[in-house]
């Protein structure tokens, strides 16, 4: 079994770095991202928008500690795992907000479907990818770590 340790002196980094991601979670929910980033000419509210847009910015803060977390600094891996359950978790509250309305979504590996006028669509299910691509991360990381330490 792996366990993860954390030293103290990485603890106020780790705190910082996880209420940063939550204040920017928080605020997301609040602000219309919808309005900026629609093409549609009017405003257009669905139900499920607020968890769109947390995860949209948890997704966004996730490619940016992934980039970071690259450099080799083991201090990234708090906040790439914390965006990345967020992301997570409010991409399928977003699903299933979507399905509680009436539409039509299925999950299958690493794609979900939707129906719309008997036409069925594929997307990318980036709530399995992100969390499969951060445990390769970490993986990879943890591996480079052991390699480097045996030189």
């Amino acid at each position: 079994m792996v366990r993860a340790r954390i030293r103290e002196r990485d603890i106020p980094v780790m705190i910082f770095s996880l209420m940063i991601i939550a204040v920017l979670t928080i605020v997301s929910w609040s602000i219309p991202l919808e309005n900026y980033l629609s093409t549609y000419p009017f405003y257009r509210r669905f139900p499920w928008y607020p968890y769109w847009r947390v995860a949209l910015v948890n997704l966004f803060i996730w490619i940016t500690v992934a980039l970071l977390f690259s450099s080799n600094t083991r201090l990234f891996a708090y906040p790439l795992v914390f965006s990345m359950a967020l992301f997570t978790v409010f991409h399928y509250l977003m699903i299933l907000t979507a399905i509680q309305e009436g539409y039509i979504f299925g999950i299958s590996v690493l794609v979900f479907y939707s129906v719309w006028e008997k036409k069925t669509l594929y997307y990318i299910d980036l709530g399995q990818i992100v969390p499969l691509l951060t445990a390769l991360l970490l993986f990879l990381s943890k591996k480079r770590t052991v390699t480097l330490s045996k030189e």
